[in-house]
């Protein structure tokens, strides 16, 4: 039977053509270690065209954009050298790898260079110029990280929920960008319909409704 991340299932039932659009190898995901996990993700993401970032839960996206400022020096080096730091502790095997992967590239290091004198930060758009939307939750709870990517990528930049998905099945269609609202599958479970009320504080909860309306609003 199988078992483990449903993201490695997506990943593995995706068309080979699909997963060449990766930024990364696959075994990347499988580094213990969660810094040199991210910093080994970023320094294959930061030297490529990246257009569209996809993930469930908008704090992993977050921590990536803040771990690319503050390693961002680091970075710059490695992208000019065509090497992987040597202070993240990157499996040997992955290591060989992505050195003979990766080359030397002076004319990116100096344009990201430029960008980190330029601002306060190095923000997604400084090393990803044509990227055009992330793909995360941005309802209920998530919408509060979500909101604070916009710090990073601008009041104006376009967000695309990524639907409710579990290792159950994905329930859910999102219907436009910038907005959690999604029309259920049809294929998926059963599921509970709920109608939003307003408690004694003001604030929104919800209840069950026998109303079988066929979509989830999820802010």
């Amino acid at each position: 039977m199988p078992f483990g991340s449903v993201s490695g299932n997506i990943y593995f039932r995706m068309p080979p053509i699909i997963r060449r659009a990766y930024s990364h190898p696959y075994d990347v995901f499988h580094i213990m270690d969660v810094d040199a996990r991210r910093y080994t993700l970023l320094r294959f993401a930061v030297e490529q065209n990246c257009s569209f970032s996809f993930t469930g839960n908008p704090s992993s996206l977050l921590a990536i954009f803040e771990f690319a400022d503050r390693h961002g020096a680091t970075l710059i080096r490695d992208i000019h050298d065509g090497t992987l730091g040597n202070e993240f502790n990157v499996p040997d095997s992955l290591r060989a790898f992505a050195l003979n992967e990766l080359r030397p590239n002076p004319h990116r290091a100096r344009v990201l260079a430029k960008a980190m004198e330029r601002g306060s930060k190095l923000r997604p758009l400084d090393y990803w110029p044509h990227l055009e939307a992330l793909g995360c939750w941005i309802g209920g709870s998530m919408g509060h990280f979500a909101h604070m990517l916009r710090e990073w990528c601008g009041e104006s930049f376009r967000f695309r929920d990524v639907g409710y998905m579990a290792s159950e099945g994905v329930f859910s269609i999102p219907l436009s960008s910038d907005n959690p609202d999604a029309n259920g599958t049809s294929g998926a479970p059963t599921r509970r319909f709920c109608s939003p009320m307003r408690s004694s504080r003001g604030t929104t909860i919800t209840s069950s409704s026998p109303r079988p309306e066929g979509f989830i609003a999820t802010r």
